[in-house]
């Protein structure tokens, strides 16, 4: 299992305590898609959160490969996200004073391994090796998520998160977004786990869960 959380719960104050994960289990297969639905405050923004050490459990046991996380320092915690996991939200976060080609490339830039030919491999792997000098501000928001996905894999990670990456697309883009994410994940062999709040596109997954009052309501799961 990539991802094991055991009995983990997490409690907001605003200002009156709201309890977000009660008492979680959950757990990932290595190389597995999982998508996340619920309703807003159900809980999955804050456990993909908590799976990208992006957050703090109150208590629990997080694992992620085996290792406990809850005891990093935050520069282990960085170090972490930066050589295991790949992120990409809702709104692609690209920079928009780097070109394309740089923006794929940043993650590796920050680790010391900046590769420009593995980063164009990628944008032609997306489909928009053709925008590679272009700026964020000339691209579509499909091309952006695009742009958003290489960058996400440039490190080579264990692990996609991805919160709502389809949410300002529509439908049709939407699905070219995921079926991408869907394709090459498994090609490398990396785990995706989504949090979406399109039923449609979280089927897709070999795994969908979903989270109410912050617990695992149900699951449904697919060879």
């Amino acid at each position: 299992m990539i991802f094991q959380a055991k009995k983990i719960s997490k409690a907001y104050f605003t200002p009156e305590r709201l309890m977000v994960l009660d008492q979680l289990d959950f757990e990932v297969p290595t190389g597995s898609s999982v998508s996340l639905r619920g309703e807003s405050g159900s809980g999955k923004s804050t456990l993909l959160n908590c799976f990208g050490l992006l957050d703090d459990i109150d208590s629990g046991d997080l694992l992620i490969d085996g290792k406990k996380v809850s005891g990093m320092s935050d520069r282990e915690r960085s170090l972490f996200r930066l050589n295991t996991l790949g992120f990409i939200f809702q709104f692609h976060h690209l920079i928009p004073e780097l070109s394309v080609l740089q923006n794929v490339m940043l993650p590796s830039t920050l680790r010391g391994t900046e590769d420009k030919k593995k980063a164009e491999a990628l944008l032609d792997e997306v489909g928009i090796l053709d925008k590679s000098r272009y700026y964020p501000w000339q691209l579509s928001g499909g091309e952006a998520q695009r742009v958003a996905i290489a960058r996400a894999l440039i490190n080579d990670p264990q692990v996609l998160l991805t919160d709502e990456a389809t949410g300002n697309l529509d439908p049709e883009r939407a699905q070219d977004v995921v079926r991408l994410l869907l394709n090459l994940t498994k090609q490398r062999n990396v785990t995706l786990l989504s949090v979406t709040h399109d039923g449609h596109l979280a089927e897709q997954y070999n795994f969908q869960y979903r989270l109410k009052n912050g617990r695992l309501w149900d699951c449904v799961g697919k060879s």
